[in-house]
Order: structure tokens, then C-alpha cells, then sequence
């Protein structure tokens, strides 16, 4: 059986659809499945079984990239064909069966949104695979006997990000010999290109014991780290999503973007947003989402050390 499966280029999107995926694997355990995904996210799929190949879609003018990806795709024949993007190829491809998603609803999340699809009344979690060297990897990165709180402080766009002097207060109250978690340390992680614009809290952090994961892994290496860790907090990003699926406890932080879509999903996770609720801020005069300037201003650190207390507290209890 051959499935085509179109999923997001944004690393977050993929990693919410890897439910989905994981479904048609266990319910087609003979599959050959070839994933059509952007670049950013194709590393999330290199050790989902059944994958015969990734095609990855580079954006192009005038939406060429589907273009391509549809004569790519059209001489096979695929029994199952899944379009996460509404894309008008699938409507042109050679299939039994498929499915599109076109039904993304309003304040509902992108889970619950994709379920629907399926036919399902649960929300599909997001399911990620990873290899025994991934495994090993980690093991070497991350220390041993160490309580490790995964810290997330940047995001894909500059908006997201809460700034890097909120970090450092919020680090400063939570980790070391007297924070809320005793003797804990911090580990970061992010892309390389993100590093200046958390100048002051790479900074602040090389005077005090931490591990600093910016760029020295891939996404499933980081996967197997954050397993490690005891916690997570962090703006919403596809690192977010990864420290969620990993099941630990993680607390995303929102401004301009709406936390009932994309707020880490399961039991161990929270969210807390701005004073500003998502459609006061894309409303603002100035509001430009092409503006690297963050939204994030009025969160308090006050409020996400509150979130953070209550998260580890919820989860002591389970």
C-alpha cells in the first residue's frame, strides 16, 4: 500500500501532525509511505517506520513548489493520499482514498481541528521517533544526576519572543542552589541564527552552570534530550510542541498568537499569555507581523513564575 502524506513546512505544524501519521502506520503496518514536507521539518520523519521517502518542497514564486511536487507525485498510483495543506494537487492526483484538510476552525485546536479529518472524537498527540543513537547522543550531551529545566527562549519570528531580560529573571528564580527547584540547571536550546537576539541571556548564563544546545543538534537528538529534562518553558515554537510530545511538563508562553489553536497539548502541559489577549494585539495601530519586535512585552514575570509553580504542582499530584 502506497500513502502519500502532505504535511506543513513549519517544524510546529509538522510535529502536531505526526499523530495523524502515526495512526496510518499503525492501522497500515505494510505501507510505503513518502512524506511531502518543507525543509525545517523533514528532520522530524527520519525514524518513522514504513517512510520510503521524503520529498522536500522548497517555497517558490508563484507557488511552483506544488507545481513540482505534483509531477513529482502523479506517476504513482497512492491508495491513501492525506493533504494537510488544501493544496489543489491532491484533487489531481491518481488515488482510492483521500483526504484534505480544509475544516482548520476558529479558537479550536489545530488537534481537535485535525481529528475531524479522521472522524475521531480524541484529538490524534503527537507521536515521535527517534534511534538509538539519538538516544546515546543525548546521553552524552546531557549530565547525569543533574535536575534540567529545558528553556525555549526564541521563536521563528521575533514577535513571539519573550524578551531575553524576562529570561534572565525568570531563570535567576527558578534554577540554581536556591530556586524554585533546588540545584537545577538550565539547558537551551534554539537554532544558530536565533542567537542574537538573546545576546543578554547567553551572556548572563556563561557565569553560572548550564548547557547551551543552540545549533549543536538536530531536531530528534533534541527530542531525546528534552526527555531528560524535568520541565519545559518556552515561547510558542515547534520547540514548544517537541518538549510536549515528549511528555514532560511544559508551559508555553503566548502574545501574538492564539493559545486556544496551538497551546502544548496534554496532560503535563500549560500555557499563559499576555495581558493583551491575541486579537487586541494584531489589532494595535502599529501591529506588523513582519516587525522583528516582540509582543511579549506585558507578559510579567511574576505571572509565568505563578504558571510554572502551578504546572509542577499539578503533576506531583498525578
Amino acid at each position: 500500500m502506497k500513502i502519500l502524506f502532505i504535511t506543513s513546512s513549519r517544524i510546529g505544524d509538522a510535529i502536531l501532525s505526526t499523530g495523524a501519521l502515526n495512526l496510518l502506520i499503525e492501522n497500515n503496518p505494510e505501507s510505503k509511505i513518502t512524506i511531502a514536507c518543507g525543509k525545517a521539518a523533514s528532520s522530524i520523519f527520519e525514524e518513522t517506520p514504513n517512510i520510503e521517502k521524503i520529498i522536500i518542497m522548497n517555497k517558490k514564486k508563484y507557488s511552483l513548489h506544488w507545481l513540482e511536487l505534483w509531477i513529482k507525485v502523479l506517476p504513482n498510483f497512492w491508495d491513501i493520499v492525506i493533504d494537510l495543506r488544501s493544496s489543489a494537487i491532491s484533487y489531481l492526483i491518481f488515488t482510492k482514498s483521500k483526504k484534505i484538510f480544509t475544516k482548520k476552525l476558529s479558537n479550536v485546536h489545530q488537534l481537535v481541528s485535525l481529528s475531524l479529518l479522521f472522524n475521531l472524537h480524541e484529538p490524534l498527540a503527537p507521536h515521535i521517533y527517534i534511534s538509538e543513537k539519538n538516544k546515546i547522543i543525548a546521553d552524552h550531551l546531557m549530565p547525569k544526576n543533574k535536575k534540567i529545566i529545558a528553556i525555549a527562549p526564541t521563536a521563528n519570528w521575533g514577535g513571539k519572543q519573550w524578551p531575553a531580560e524576562n529570561f534572565i529573571k525568570f531563570i535567576s528564580k527558578i534554577s540554581g542552589r536556591d530556586g524554585i527547584i533546588k540545584n537545577s540547571i538550565v539547558a537551551l536550546f534554539g537554532l544558530p541564527e536565533e542567537m542574537h537576539m538573546i545576546r543578554p541571556l547567553i551572556d548572563y548564563l556563561s557565569n553560572i552552570e548550564h548547557i547551551n544546545l543552540i545549533g549543536k543538534t538536530n531536531i530528534l537528538d533534541v527530542y531525546a534530550c528534552m526527555e531528560k529534562c524535568i520541565c519545559f518553558v518556552g515561547n510558542d515554537s515547534g520547540l514548544m510542541h517537541l518538549a510536549a510530545a515528549s511528555n514532560i511538563p511544559t508551559l508555553g508562553l503566548f502574545g501574538p498568537s492564539p493559545e486556544k489553536v496551538y497551546a502544548p497539548w496534554g496532560e503535563n502541559c500549560a500555557w499563559v499569555r499576555t495581558e493583551r489577549s491575541f486579537k487586541e494585539i494584531i489589532s494595535l495601530p502599529n501591529y506588523n507581523y513582519k516587525s522583528q519586535k516582540s509582543y511579549m512585552y506585558d507578559l510579567k514575570v511574576e505571572v509565568v513564575e505563578k504558571a510554572f509553580i502551578d504546572l509542577l504542582g499539578k503533576n506531583e499530584k498525578k
